[in-house]
């Protein structure tokens, strides 16, 4: 096998912890990920992972190689560039999504981004949990978080509101809270991807106000949490790129309208570095911005229903 292909479906295998699930998002069988693997620790003398019935993990020296193959990768990608105008787009282009957003949002826009450049190979992976760009070897990824501080390169490409909410058969059986302190009475739904967890901030004016829920059901993928809150398990909050629909459509709706709650989430693009940047990258990048806003216009356009009128 090609020291190249092992290094890739090693790579694959990193970002998937699964021999079955790498094999699956790189078209391959399951033994050939094995295989790969095995020639690679044949040709380095080292363990790369320690294998289970259920589970796969890398070994120390697993980790640092696949830190250093993701970077060998990066680099052999970017070598295609060379051998077309800088401004051409062409080569692998790996990009990852959240699950949701992916589906309804970036699978569209990198169709119509193939469409205008054939000559580069899309390869989208669609998963909840935030990517390792670098140790996995992606060129891109589309987060919505409360980024942190980090060594990658972000760009914000659209600002979204966090709305809490509940189902109005939820309120019509619960009847509306109407104090922050009432939630605490509440059967409640918890995003895990908010840092705040289970404290809940609000804020109205220059006034802070804050109380401790106690969750019913917790999860850290967004679309389980929106299925639980249209299913009238509680109230809770998201932000507008997963549950805007359902605002705009009365199946959900705000909760306590007048004290926000204090938390922020946008949608990125998330890059390695700002060396070696391909063409590719820098024209999916360009093409983003515009895109993702015009499919996501519910900032400007969602009013908040009449509270008076959830209890009907």
């Amino acid at each position: 096998m090609d020291p190249l292909d092992r290094l890739r479906l090693f790579a694959g295998l990193v970002g998937c912890r699964s021999f079955a699930e790498a094999g699956r998002q790189m078209g391959v069988p399951r033994a050939q990920v094995s295989r790969a693997v095995q020639e690679l620790e044949l040709a380095l003398s080292v363990r790369l992972v320690h294998r289970s019935t259920r589970a796969m993990h890398l070994t120390e020296r697993g980790e640092a190689v696949a830190e250093r193959a993701a970077t060998i990768l990066r680099h052999v990608d970017a070598l295609q560039d060379v051998t077309a105008p800088a401004d051409v787009p062409c080569g692998e282009l790996r990009v990852a999504a959240p699950r949701n957003l992916g589906e309804r949002a970036i699978v569209p826009i990198l169709s119509a981004f193939a469409a205008r450049y054939p000559d580069v190979r899309l390869r989208l992976t669609l998963r909840d949990r935030p990517v390792r760009l670098v140790e996995e070897g992606f060129d891109l990824a589309i987060r919505v978080v409360e980024l942190e501080d980090s060594e990658l390169i972000a760009r914000r490409l659209l600002r979204c509101r966090v709305v809490l909410c509940a189902s109005p058969g939820y309120l019509r059986r619960a009847g509306a809270p109407q104090a922050v302190a009432d939630l605490a009475e509440h059967r409640c739904v918890v995003d895990t991807n908010y840092r705040m967890g289970s404290r809940w901030r609000f804020r109205s004016g220059a006034t802070r106000r804050a109380v401790t829920v106690d969750p019913v059901l917790t999860c850290n993928s967004p679309e389980a949490v929106r299925r639980w809150l249209l299913d009238g398990h509680g109230v809770g909050f998201s932000n507008t790129i997963h549950i805007g629909d359902d605002l705009r459509a009365g199946r959900l709706v705000p909760v306590l309208p007048d004290s926000p709650v204090d938390a922020r989430a946008s949608v990125w693009a998330v890059t390695p570095s700002r060396r070696l940047v391909s063409a590719a990258v820098r024209a999916l990048m360009a093409q983003l911005p515009g895109a993702i806003q015009a499919r996501y216009p519910y900032d400007t356009t969602l009013e908040p229903p009449d509270p008076g009128q959830i209890l009907v």
